[in-house]
């Protein structure tokens, strides 16, 4: 019963999440579209922050059936705000649920991706960086376990807390002087610096079997590397949560941007449905293989990969992601 409901979340969760980045465009002016989506990631991540720091003491104070009230008022209040949206063009019109159209419109929206190479290219580099982040989250809690070594239940506020926090921090910082920048700049500085981050935890992990290296690090620091773990770890996820924003907020952007309003919802129904279904056999193989070859190895293959793409992309056509 709880996997069924499960799943039905996803499928509602795949209509209306789709349909809140699409709206932006519709309320906001073209030169303000970064600022907009950097303030909109902000309270996504801060949302999250929020809930992970305050699902535990919820939990412990009012008990599994009232946290569930919680949830279900708050779903409700978020109905009734949706209800205020002012209606464009657009949502003025009711579709009727067809599985022809449903077809029609997605061999629509993938002969329009296919005619615009930036749009697919944000498409692509937005999936590959959450998929590379859903991998990482499945490994979260066996790295809190084995590496940190502090309880599972600590886990997301060890790993996961640090990371939205550097999301809100890198979508303020996106948000006031983002728009000096080109946005293939920031996707391509957010690619990189998440796979040399991801690298980096992977071989300060491995140097702590170096005594020449832990001796080093102690007459440096004046304290072990063991000991220097955990900061570590949560400054380096702080960091890549800045990174991640960096990608995510540009993309959206240029998504917004270089699509109309017929295509928009399409568009990122379909990028939400790539980020779920290209992120589902990674997740999976990933956890078995850290049994094997241990989570350290799979965390700097997963670096050196995300920097190998991002070399890539660096050398991408210049015209495709720039104003």
């Amino acid at each position: 019963v709880l996997y069924f409901f499960t799943a039905l979340t996803s499928i509602f969760t795949q209509i209306f999440v789709p349909a809140e980045a699409s709206l932006i465009p519709t309320y906001v002016p073209a030169k303000w579209l970064l600022s907009a989506n950097a303030l909109f990631t902000m309270t996504f991540y801060s949302a999250i922050l929020g809930g992970f720091v305050g699902g535990g003491p919820l939990l412990s104070f009012f008990g599994e059936n009232y946290v569930l009230l919680i949830l279900i008022v708050l779903f409700g209040i978020s109905a009734v705000l949706s209800l205020f949206l002012p209606k464009g063009a657009a949502g003025d019109k009711v579709y009727p649920l067809n599985l022809n159209i449903a077809v029609n419109d997605l061999v629509e929206v993938l002969r329009f991706i296919r005619k615009k190479e930036a749009i697919f290219q944000a498409l692509a580099l937005v999936t590959v960086a959450q998929a590379v982040m859903a991998i990482f989250a499945t490994l979260g809690p066996g790295f809190a376990d084995r590496i940190l070594l502090v309880k599972l239940t600590d886990a997301s506020l060890i790993i996961l807390a640090p990371a939205a926090l550097g999301m809100i921090a890198g979508t303020l910082i996106v948000g006031s002087i983002g728009t000096r920048f080109k946005k293939r700049d920031l996707i391509n500085w957010g690619i990189l610096s998440s796979g040399f981050l991801l690298t980096f935890v992977a071989l300060f992990i491995r140097s702590q079997n170096s005594r020449v290296v832990s001796a080093f690090f102690e007459d440096i620091f004046s304290f072990s590397l063991s000991s220097g773990l955990l900061p570590i770890s949560a400054v380096c996820f702080f960091l890549l949560g800045f990174a991640n924003s960096l990608i995510d907020i540009s993309c959206n952007t240029v998504l917004q941007e270089r699509t109309d309003t017929k295509m928009r919802g399409r568009v990122y129904g379909l990028l939400g449905s790539s980020i779920s279904g290209v992120a589902v056999l990674p997740v999976l193989v990933s956890g078995v293989m850290a049994d094997f070859i241990g989570i350290g190895k799979i965390i700097f293959g997963l670096g050196i990969g995300l920097m190998m793409f991002g070399f890539f992309t660096w050398r991408m056509k210049p015209n495709s992601l720039t104003n």
